[in-house]
């Protein structure tokens, strides 16, 4: 780009940055965090620190490691709470 175009740019954000009074952009940069420290807070809440049954927490290991060679997770009644032929169920509530 030449040196021209690039003094055009900045020129054109120097007029655009200019374009409403700072104490306006200031209110409205304090009203935007507060509606991000909202957000933020809300999160926290909803995916804070868990509570887990503690049923969940013997078994978690045991899923993880057969994640992805399920076979041998499939045979064992210590995980599942419900079991038929061709399917397992584990129940949890939380």
């Amino acid at each position: 780009m030449a040196l021209t175009g690039r003094c055009t740019i900045a020129l054109l954000l120097v007029l655009w940055a200019g374009r409403v009074p700072i104490a306006q952009e200031q209110g409205r940069a304090d009203s935007d965090w507060r509606g991000m420290r909202i957000l933020l807070d809300t999160l926290a809440d909803r995916f804070g620190p868990t509570e887990r049954e503690r049923g969940f927490e013997m078994v978690r290991s045991r899923l993880a490691r057969g994640a992805l060679v399920p076979s041998p997770l499939f045979d064992d009644v210590s995980v599942w709470m419900t079991r038929g032929d061709t399917w397992r169920a584990l129940e949890l509530t939380g």
